[in-house]
């Protein structure tokens, strides 16, 4: 074709220039291809306007303030509505009037109109000329009342108040006014007098009517960002959406024109495709009635699986993922996945906080709050999600079985003297159940071996139950480790665990050398022992500072008087000679009181018996007489009375008992009431002080660490009557240590007990703690229970992308700080 040829023929132009116009303004035929009275064009006019009259009169009541905004709504929408069943009441008047009835077939869109002979302006020929009809009267009753509902929220979305606050002029106020009744105006003529020909068409025939829902349908959609900025706190991003699209509204009759904008039929079936296969991750059908089918089932599963807990999504390689519990920040990464296994790694963030550590941390907690606590802050009741570029995703709140980390400053409990002066008697109370304890357990055919002997089996009587509850597990599970015990032991542990690794201080400046501990300089000291090897300090071990460079003040020996040689003090063993002789058999007054005999080892402490003499007064015998009657249950096969009374009133086994606890009061150095937070302390953590006879009580293995773990049970006592109460009766004393016994583990964090009962899943654990800095004592506890952990998803090129700019971080952008 020659750029002379027109691209429409004369023909062409004539049916462009008719059909166009009736278009662009929903409907009105103002250019007809013959001869029209006039009362057809000022029909169509006042037909046009109609709904703008309305609307001005709500606007004009509304100004004059004989109105609020919402009456003046609801008028014009009454108005309209009323208005529009009066033209489908004359649409079916005319069609009643044309003679023969006959039903409306579907408009053609592609024949040019024809000729109508017009007889006087409300003749039936006029009528169905302006207002066709509906053919469905389901269309009638909802397209009129769906006009009422348009004209009524029409009418608020373009109150000129309502346009002066958003632009802050009335010039423009009117402009947009004005504009905007016009785009009103068109989609009212087209829902109820005549619908326009559509340049966007999804089908060649509108059987059921749905495209002069098209253009009231978008209003709807802009007027509901309205409501949502009308009805919510006051969000800047939505305001600017307002203004946007109150500037574009103006423009939806050139949108509609053009084609711009899909209709109903196409934008729904579009967007239930597109929902399916992104949304539910179905697939694309290939029939509208298959789509529909496929996409009610998706949605039902979907609902249904809205209450299947909440939803990690998926787990693919490459995933990253960010928990949240308490304190603490996890990252979890899937590293490979399988039918059946799914392989993770998981990582503990920074274990010292900062200050810019605890700005993340807060923000991610607002974040998973604003998600699971208080929805109404991501801006889902406003119906946008103000944070929808955020690199983190919250996905679920999952319970899980982890160790609550609970911490406390001990000032005022491990400093007041009235629990201080009781901390004694609760030492002696719970030294005494252990050694009943122990008793018991080697009995049952518990060893002291490196592993676990299990309990013989046997009928659950009475005595057998409890036994098994107080003897569930054999003595050297629960072994503390101590500065005095075996060196070789405490080299072999450290050395043998990965904890050696790990350190709380950054190694900004290489390696710190290692501490010596009072072990160390005592073995030192001694002649014939060499040089201990030293390995990496656990972490969370606590040491003082002395004026002896890298040497802990807990390793330094007791300050001896002048003129006495460097090392152990003299001990004058022709003195104690008397003591160490002892005869091995005991005439005891009850047979079962051969179970609770002690070795003989344990009774050759090299003290005076006039020491013990004067300290017989701290034996309590009431505490004695209760544990031992209470333990006498669990090896008797059958409950006797009279065998437990006989028992009780043993002289000879209370007095073995009495000796052997108060010789471990005496040699841990705590015949006087405790009176320092420090002796406490190092006590606790093993650290004992020199005493006379310290030796003999370390070289006891197992009585050395009943000692020490008796300690520890009697702080813990402290701890827990301070918080919670005393104890009220001997029964509840007793179920606690059986309870310490059962489900606690009281030691250390750097002791490997501590490690191995966390992979055990001890229900609590207990340490006591220093902070140097602060210089107060903290007590620690563990709690094992079922805990929300919060978790969302990391974007996965957010996370690649800091990867990638690591280099150019570190080498054009670092800090002046280790940061």
């Amino acid at each position: 074709m020659g750029p002379d040829v027109p691209l429409l023929n004369e023909y062409k132009q004539e049916f462009f220039w008719k059909r166009f116009p009736q278009t662009v303004l929903g409907g009105p035929r103002f250019k007809l291809g013959y001869c029209a009275p006039p009362y057809v064009y000022v029909n169509q006019a006042v037909l046009f306007l109609t709904p703008w009259l309305f609307g001005g009169i709500g606007t004009l009541l509304c100004q004059l303030q004989l109105l609020q905004e919402l009456h003046a709504a609801v008028l014009s929408g009454m108005l309209m509505f009323t208005a529009a069943a009066g033209v489908q009441a004359l649409a079916f008047y005319a069609a009643r009037k044309s003679g023969t009835v006959e039903r409306l077939g579907a408009p053609n869109i592609l024949v040019d109109e024809e000729e109508v002979e017009f007889t006087n302006c409300v003749s039936p020929e006029t009528l169905r000329f302006i207002a066709p009809g509906k053919r469905f009267g389901l269309n009638v009753v909802l397209h009129t009342i769906i006009s009422g509902v348009l004209c009524g929220f029409g009418t608020w979305y373009v109150f000129l108040g309502r346009l002066t606050s958003l632009y802050g002029s009335i010039g423009v106020s009117l402009v947009v006014f004005v504009l905007s009744w016009v785009t009103l105006c068109i989609a009212e003529y087209s829902l109820i007098v005549n619908t326009a020909t559509e340049t966007a068409t999804f089908q060649a025939q509108d059987t059921y009517e749905i495209t002069p829902l098209t253009r009231p349908l978008y209003i709807f959609i802009f007027i509901a960002v309205d409501l949502a900025n009308r009805f919510s706190n006051p969000v800047p991003e939505l305001q600017l959406a307002c203004q946007t699209l109150h500037v574009l509204f103006l423009f939806l009759p050139l949108l509609w024109a053009l084609g711009a904008l899909p209709p109903l039929d196409a934008l729904l079936f579009w967007g239930m495709e597109q929902v399916l296969v992104f949304g539910m991750g179905g697939s694309p059908m290939s029939s509208n009635v298959r789509l529909l089918l496929m996409f009610a089932v998706s949605t039902g599963i979907t609902v249904c699986n809205y209450f299947i807990p909440s939803a990690l999504g998926s787990l693919a390689p490459g995933s990253h993922f960010l928990g949240r519990f308490q304190d603490r920040m996890v990252w979890i990464m899937i590293l490979e996945r399988g039918y059946g296994y799914c392989t993770v790694n998981i990582k503990g963030l920074e274990l010292q906080e900062t200050s810019c550590h605890t700005v993340e941390a807060r923000r991610v907690d607002e974040v998973f709050e604003a998600a699971f606590e208080r929805p109404e802050r991501l801006g889902f009741t406003q119906g946008f999600n103000l944070h929808w570029g955020n690199a983190l995703t919250p996905c679920a709140a999952l319970a899980v079985r982890a160790y609550s980390d609970a911490r406390n400053v001990l000032s005022g409990i491990i400093d007041s003297h009235e629990n201080l002066r009781k901390l004694q008697d609760d030492f002696m109370k719970a030294l005494i159940w252990l050694l009943l304890r122990y008793c018991v357990q080697k009995h049952r055919g518990f060893l002291w071996r490196g592993e676990e002997v299990s309990a013989s089996g046997g009928t659950k009587s009475h005595s057998s139950q409890f036994a098994q509850t107080t003897c569930n597990q054999p003595f050297e599970a629960v072994v503390v480790e101590s500065n005095l015990s075996s060196f070789r032991f405490r080299q072999e542990s450290s050395s043998g665990t990965s904890f050696g690794d790990w350190s709380d201080e950054d190694d900004l400046f290489g390696p710190q050398p290692p501490r010596r501990t009072v072990a160390l300089v005592t073995a030192e000291a001694q002649p014939g022992h060499s040089a201990l090897q030293i390995g990496a300090s656990l972490p969370g071990s606590v040491e003082m500072d002395s004026l002896f460079e890298n040497m802990a003040l807990s390793a330094l020996q007791p300050l001896q008087p002048l003129g006495l040689s460097i090392g152990m003090p003299a001990v004058d063993k022709s003195r104690n000679t008397e003591v160490l002789k002892e005869s091995s058999h005991l005439n005891f007054s009850c047979p079962q009181s051969e179970i609770f005999s002690l070795p003989s080892g344990w009774r050759t402490a090299p003290l005076l018996p006039s020491r013990l003499l004067s300290l017989r007064p701290l034996f309590p015998e009431q505490w004695f007489r209760f544990t031992l009657g209470r333990f006498g249950l669990a090896v008797q096969e059958e409950t006797s009375a009279d065998m437990t009374k006989a028992l009780k009133e043993d002289e000879v086994l209370k007095e073995l008992h009495a000796k052997v606890a108060l010789s471990c009061l005496i040699l841990v150095g705590a015949e006087s009431a405790f009176t320092s937070p420090s002796y406490i302390y190092r006590l606790y953590c093993g650290d004992v002080p020199w005493t006379e006879g310290l030796d003999w009580l370390s070289s006891r293995k197992e009585l050395y660490q009943l000692t020490l773990q008796a300690f520890r049970f009697s702080f813990k006592l402290l701890f827990d009557q301070a918080s919670l109460g005393p104890m009220e009766s001997p029964e509840e004393l007793f179920s606690t240590l059986e309870e310490y016994e059962r489900d606690w583990y009281i030691g250390l964090v750097t002791e490997k007990g501590w490690h191995d009962s966390v992979l055990q899943e001890k229900p609590f654990l207990f340490s006591l703690g220093h902070d140097l800095t602060m210089g107060t004592y903290t007590g620690r506890v563990l709690s094992l229970q079922e805990q929300l952990i919060q978790v969302g998803r990391l974007n996965g090129e957010g996370v690649r992308g800091q990867w990638a700019n690591l280099s150019w971080e570190l080498l054009y952008a670092t800090n002046d700080d280790e940061e």
